[in-house]
């Protein structure tokens, strides 16, 4: 509790009132007036001066006393503050730390794909047949058996020519007739007379009768 100014007064004229009377009594100090009086419309002291300013001060003490007992009590703050049940519990979002370093968008371009080669490579006579027919057949053909060099000519109209050259004495046999292609083998017709060979296809370049091989020559 705060003390007014009138208890400050008070206090003050008590102290120097006790300090006074000890001078006094001590023989330091000489109060000719020991009889002094202080009188007003409303009380009257009598006695030294001491004694009056001790007095004096004990009334000062009760009047402020009464005085800060009527005063209004100390002016309140408003209690600006939400009520308890408004007050959100959420945390506050915590933002995300800046980055340390800056992001880099690096793009790559991947190179075109050429396909794949193949396993195999396709033979350069993927065109002809894998047995023989008249189309494989169509061309000149040639084989050498010892001294005798043969020669083959198949026509596309389905006839054919055969001459057997003697390497040796230089003398030529030929013949020519029809030919057909069936069973795997060709049918040579010659003077009323028939003749079926065996052909083993090796390659578009080459076909085998019995043991004899023909290159294709032409």
């Amino acid at each position: 509790m705060a003390i007014s100014n009138i208890e400050t007064v008070g206090i003050a004229l008590i102290v120097v009132g006790i300090i006074f009377i000890y001078l006094t009594r001590t023989g330091r100090f000489s109060d000719k007036d020991a009889g002094g009086e202080i009188s007003s419309k409303i009380f009257t002291l009598k006695g030294g001066t001491g004694l009056v300013l001790v007095a004096l001060g004990a009334i000062l003490l009760v009047l402020g006393g009464l005085q800060t007992q009527d005063l209004p009590p100390p002016a309140t703050m408003p209690n600006t503050f939400p009520p308890a049940s408004t007050i959100s519990t959420t945390p506050a979002p915590v933002a995300s730390p800046m980055p340390t370093t800056p992001a880099t968008t690096i793009m790559t371009i991947a190179p075109p794909v050429s396909p794949a080669p193949p396993t195999t490579q396709p033979p350069e006579y993927y065109a002809y047949p894998t047995e023989v027919t008249w189309q494989y057949l169509i061309g000149t053909w040639q084989s050498s058996q010892g001294v005798i060099t043969e020669t083959i000519i198949f026509y596309q109209g389905g006839t054919f020519y055969l001459e057997n050259f003697n390497t040796i004495t230089g003398e030529t046999l030929s013949l020519s007739g029809i030919y057909e292609v069936a069973d795997s083998g060709v049918y040579l017709y010659t003077g009323g007379t028939q003749q079926y060979y065996q052909v083993t296809y090796i390659d578009e370049n080459t076909f085998k009768i019995d043991a004899d091989i023909y290159t294709r020559v032409g």
